[in-house]
């Protein structure tokens, strides 16, 4: 990542501003970008007068939360200063409970709580991470908040007095959270410590009141009288800062640092480019080798409870993390927390924009509730008679009839469709007319005529209901759209239009591992390939698509999740492509102008517009409008 010196800035400016930070970090901003040494007796240099640009400070602020400091504790720093002064920490004092969530998400019009969330994954560890807001329009409420960074669960040193020891089901989970009272701290957790009647570890609270949180000794929750017991302990220190109103939400940042160096883990807060923080107590030595895993975002003040925002909002969430690359943090369609926000994902996959100023996964979400598929990493579809788009982009038909594997991302996560010929008329095209999915150890199966069978038995589901699956997945509908949710995050969003059936799969996690249809060989957006891994490289020879290739991944009988739609179709092949240059030409003008108005703009989408047009009719259209372009056309040839 290539980055600005500090050095750059003007020699002896005035103090702007304060920074408050710890002694912690390991792999600091800065090594990721242009390292730079301190010193406290060469001041800073610039090549211009006047006050420093925004980004001038941005980057000095993360220089200062990179530069290694002397001991634990607390210390500040005046811009343009690179070095470090200890000053007092403040105590810390009792706050609420912000407890995990548990089990699958459930709604899809929520963040965090029983709704998704996205965080952001890393191949290594997490040595620094800072959750921020690139934008926050039309937010005019002044609710109650909190702001949470938080760990994925981890084993950990920690657990070893959990009667079941460490790998027995106690996990840590660490916060780092802002509450819009002022306060900020650490909270510990051990979750699942032990069963009902297990005393959590020393130190150990006296008489801990319900929903509370102290720093002095751990203090046992449950969700249930007899369920596990949870630990739950706060960081002695804590950084002095000041209360917000959800309007000044763009103004924040939270950064939590895990041990290393000999430094404590430390959470630092920053209000309007000033930067305050507190040192840890390291309740898990072992975070800087377990944190893979960071969520940022805005929910509600502790307690499961949800912050309320007006309708008209929209905040662009980023989540940066450091762990020794450059390259872009992977994603995980997953919250962590209890707590909740009326805001909805935007359902547009996260982008990863990396290196600068740092490795980050940025998001977006809104209320009201954006129209379309639910929120993902990455997204695949099979559309109309049928055009398949893969996770990495590439778009080809796929004309075959019978039953086949669109997706598999594991044991847990199985997707099959079903393409019935368009013969008499359209004899060298297909269309979905059923959809399966394995989701964990829950069979679901949408069929035409219209109807849904879970576990082989018919399930009746209102407009706006859900069923929920024994594996911790999900059934929502919306009008003649089906969600189905597994656990995992993996979905998929199968539209019924009368005839035919539009599927769209949904990834939980990103990077992944795919076989099927709507996978790419060795991730090359130009390669797809058999089950056996033979590979086609675009444009696909007809024979070899329509031969091995399509041999491959039809499902035999006895793996079919599609049964419950009735037997199996009649196995074919197309007998020649079919392009939008082979209607005829009056109908391929007519179709045209129809897709046109339905906003469905020049390029291959068009193409496949008009064809569906001609073969579903004028409604088909909709479908392509406002999809995004795919990267690249592998016709077959």
């Amino acid at each position: 990542m290539q980055s600005r010196s500090i050095l750059a800035y003007r020699r002896g400016m005035n103090i702007l501003g304060v920074a408050v930070v710890t002694g912690f970090l390991s792999v600091p901003f800065a090594s990721l970008a242009q390292p730079t040494t301190p010193s406290s007796t060469q001041p800073p240099q610039a090549a211009t007068t006047g006050q420093p640009a925004a980004a001038e400070r941005e980057e000095w602020r993360k220089a200062l939360l990179a530069t290694p400091r002397p001991k634990n504790g607390c210390f500040t720093a005046a811009y343009p200063e690179r070095t470090w002064r200890e000053v007092p920490c403040a105590p810390s004092t009792p706050h609420k409970l912000y407890p995990p969530h548990i089990g699958a998400a459930t709604r899809l019009d929520v963040v965090g709580g029983t709704g998704p969330d996205f965080s952001a994954t890393v191949t290594g560890q997490i040595s620094l991470a800072e959750g921020s807001f690139d934008s926050v329009s039309g937010v005019t409420s002044t609710n109650v908040y909190s702001l949470q960074l938080n760990t994925a669960p981890f084993q950990t040193s920690t657990c070893s007095g959990s009667p079941g020891g460490i790998g027995g089901g106690c996990l840590g989970w660490q916060q780092f959270v802002y509450e819009s009272s002022g306060s900020s701290f650490i909270q510990y957790w051990l979750l699942t410590y032990g069963p009902a009647g297990t005393l959590c570890p020393m130190p150990r609270h006296a008489n801990c009141p319900a929903n509370s949180s102290f720093s002095d000794g751990w203090c046992p929750f449950q969700f249930q009288p007899t369920g596990s017991v949870y630990c739950v302990i706060n960081a002695v220190n804590q950084p002095t800062t000041s209360g917000h109103p959800m309007t000044a939400l763009a103004q924040l940042k939270v950064a939590g640092a895990s041990p290393g160096g000999g430094m404590n883990d430390g959470i630092t807060v920053t209000e309007s480019g000033v930067s305050q923080g507190a040192a840890g107590d390291s309740r898990f030595p072992d975070l800087g080798t377990k944190w893979n895993e960071a969520e940022f975002n805005v929910f509600g003040d502790g307690s499961s409870s949800q912050a309320v925002f007006n309708s008209g909002a929209t905040l662009q969430v980023r989540t940066e993390v450091l762990s020794g690359t450059t390259a872009g943090p992977g994603c995980h369609l997953k919250s962590w927390t209890g707590e909740s926000s009326n805001l909805t994902l935007v359902n547009a996959p996260p982008m990863s924009p990396a290196p600068h100023p740092a490795p980050a996964l940025v998001f977006s979400e809104s209320n009201p509730a954006p129209a379309g598929a639910p929120a993902d990493c990455t997204a695949a579809v099979s559309l109309g008679d049928t055009h398949l788009t893969t996770f990495r982009g590439l778009l080809y038909d796929f004309q075959a009839t019978g039953d086949f594997l669109l997706a598999e991302t594991g044991p847990d996560f199985i997707v099959q469709t079903r393409q019935v010929s368009g013969a008499p008329t359209w004899p060298n095209a297909a269309v979905n007319k059923a959809v399966a999915v394995l989701a964990g150890k829950n069979r679901v199966a949408i069929c035409l005529p219209e109807r849904v069978m879970v576990d082989g038995r018919a399930a009746r589901i209102p407009d706006g209901g859900r069923v929920g699956l024994s594996s911790g997945g999900s059934v929502i509908r919306k009008a003649n759209v089906y969600f189905v949710i597994a656990q995992s995050g993996d979905s998929i969003r199968a539209t019924v239009n009368g005839a035919y059936i539009d599927v769209q799969v949904g990834l939980g996690h990103w990077p992944s591992t795919v076989h099927g249809l709507l996978a790419n060989a060795n991730d090359k957006i130009d390669e797809i390939a058999a089950r056996d891994g033979e590979v086609l490289s675009r444009p696909f020879p007809f024979e070899r698509l329509y031969g091995h290739y399509t041999d491959s991944w039809r499902v035999p009988p006895n793996q079919s999740l599609l049964s419950p739609c009735g037997e199996s179709v009649q196995r074919d092949i197309p007998k020649k492509p079919f392009y939008a240059k082979d209607l005829d030409p009056e109908l391929a003008r007519r179709n045209r102008d129809i897709c046109m108005r339905a906003g469905v703009k020049e390029g291959p989408l068009l193409d496949a517009c008009m064809i569906d047009v001609a073969m579903l009719g004028g409604r088909a259209a909709k479908v392509f409008a406002g999809r995004s372009t795919p990267v690249v056309v592998g016709n077959a040839q």
